[in-house]
């Protein structure tokens, strides 16, 4: 197999995700902070959804902590904003609290699928790494993951840069190493190793973003302590080539 490793896509790999873990980090900063009764949040859940439009992101962060703490009471409304939200940032934070109190939610699709593949007209400057965060945030369902896995398919390079970006996170949090790892639910695990022929398909992909970030995927369920994953992967990847440039 012929390997040239691509000398800056650790760089291209921290740029796509350091918005998404900033935004989990502050999230679980905030959620662990948390004091106030239960009852009073309930009581402000419709609050709390406007807050996740406040053009301060850390009004904006707060209250998504704050509906996470709320679990279940919190889901319909979050759906709620997901299906009439035309905002991006919102959607992102919603689909992220989301995900994590209702991960089989069509919603979260649907919408994270929206804010990939359209712009967001209201932050320009923004743009990219918040629909990337949306890519990064299909990663946490299998529904979601089976999208991304379509999506590298896709006709333009950023939708299938995002859900390259987007599969070497994942191959990294479906470990159980870092602090926001994925929980490895069997339909997470199917879904992920459903989608590594999509991956290895990728490795011929026309953009060398596409092909080296999937292989560094790749690489990752190859050493998978999941051995379904790593049995996997390992089939597909023999003979195949890697064309990544220094």
């Amino acid at each position: 197999m012929l390997l040239l490793r691509h000398s800056t896509m650790n760089k291209h790999s921290l740029i796509a995700r350091s918005v998404y873990n900033l935004v989990l980090l502050i999230f679980s900063i905030h959620a662990a902070a948390f004091t106030q009764d239960a009852g009073n949040l309930q009581a402000d859940i419709p609050g709390l959804i406007r807050k996740l439009k406040d053009g301060n992101e850390d009004v904006a962060l707060k209250a998504a902590a704050e509906l996470y703490e709320i679990g279940r009471p919190a889901v319909s409304p979050l759906i709620e904003l997901l299906n009439q939200e035309k905002g991006c940032r919102p959607r992102v934070l919603a689909a992220q609290v989301l995900a994590q109190l209702a991960p089989d939610s069509e919603a979260i699709v649907s919408s994270m699928l929206d804010v990939v593949r359209n712009p967001c007209y209201w932050s320009p400057q923004k743009d990219l790494s918040i629909r990337r965060n949306a890519a990064f945030v299909l990663a946490n369902t299998a529904a979601g993951v089976q999208a991304l896995a379509a999506m590298l398919s896709s006709k333009k390079t950023f939708e299938r840069r995002s859900a390259a970006f987007a599969f070497d996170e994942l191959t990294e949090r479906i470990e159980g190493v870092r602090p926001d790892s994925i929980k490895s639910t069997p339909e997470l695990i199917s879904a992920t190793k459903g989608a590594i022929p999509s991956l290895v398909r990728a490795l011929a992909d026309k953009d060398e973003i596409v092909r080296c970030m999937s292989y560094e995927s790749l690489e990752q369920l190859q050493r998978s302590r999941h051995r379904e994953l790593r049995d996997e992967a390992n089939r597909l990847m023999q003979g195949a080539q890697v064309r990544c440039s220094r």
